[in-house]
């Protein structure tokens, strides 16, 4: 895809709107979890597609993420396909999974709630705190230490210093965080990290920032513990208010967990053909 996308028409993109129903394809069911590995029986891939092929709306335009290459055939079918809700929550649930440092759609309505994503605090250490971390801001270094991590696919990414772990714990707690929205704390104190954004697919170095602000985590509970699971970026540098409760308040815990969830034909399945 790599090659593809910088060339004039250089990927073709099937998407279709996606509508919630009582009944739908048995094809997800098998699929829960971002990542995991589940036989599916064989099924007809036409079963996905709308029944009118015919009717479409046609138009040259870029990739939806940087480096958003003006390569793009799109064709947008009039169709839509049907899924159940339980399908649906766990498109919603892979969404929120996969999300790379930016605003996510499928969040706990309040900080330090049960965390449905088990290696969420993993996943969060292994990609913003990893051993290693360059401490110059040389491209080179960045570049080869990008690729020793196999992050390569995510143009833009948040490193803090793993020293700091401890302090960006905290922010998920009463001493160093405080109540944002959703399931967010921001950190009472500022911290500073390195932010690199680089080519997706290939690891070219774009930029490299060293900035200091205060940091914006997703905050969810994990065996007892309320932990971070995602780094939420921070564009507009956000400082905590002093009237916002403590993050690991008492009466932040008593709220259930519930599920928010945009309008679902914002998602689409995408097919893309190389070399179109």
């Amino acid at each position: 895809m790599s090659a593809a996308m910088t060339q004039r028409d250089g990927l073709a993109v099937l998407a279709i709107l996606i509508e919630v129903m009582k009944q739908a394809t048995t094809a997800m069911r098998a699929v829960k979890h971002y990542n995991q590995r589940a036989f599916i029986p064989a099924f007809d891939v036409q079963s996905l597609l709308p029944k009118d092929l015919g009717r479409f709306y046609r138009y040259n335009g870029s990739l939806t993420t940087p480096p958003c290459y003006q390569s793009v055939f799109w064709t947008v079918f009039h169709e839509r396909v049907q899924i159940s809700k339980a399908q649906a929550l766990t498109l919603h649930r892979i969404k929120f999974l996969i999300e790379s440092d930016r605003s996510t759609s499928v969040r706990n309505d309040a900080p330090c709630q049960p965390s449905t994503w088990n290696s969420g605090y993993r996943t969060f250490i292994r990609r913003h705190l990893p051993p290693g971390t360059p401490t110059s801001l040389d491209q080179n270094q960045w570049e080869k230490f990008i690729k020793s991590l196999g992050g390569c696919d995510r143009p833009t990414q948040s490193f803090l210093h793993p020293d700091e772990l401890e302090k960006v714990q905290s922010v998920c707690t009463s001493r160093g965080g405080k109540m944002l929205k959703e399931n967010l704390c921001i950190s009472k104190q500022p911290f500073t990290f390195v932010t690199v954004r680089s080519t997706q697919g290939t690891c070219g170095i774009r930029t490299i920032n060293k900035e200091t602000k205060h940091l914006i985590l997703a905050c969810e509970v994990l065996e007892n513990q309320c932990v971070p699971v995602h780094f939420e970026g921070n564009p507009t540098d956000l400082k905590p208010s002093n009237n916002a409760r403590d993050c690991q308040d008492p009466q932040t815990r008593s709220h259930a967990s519930t599920f928010k969830m945009t309008p679902l034909w914002l998602f689409g399945f995408v097919f893309i053909f190389y070399g179109f």
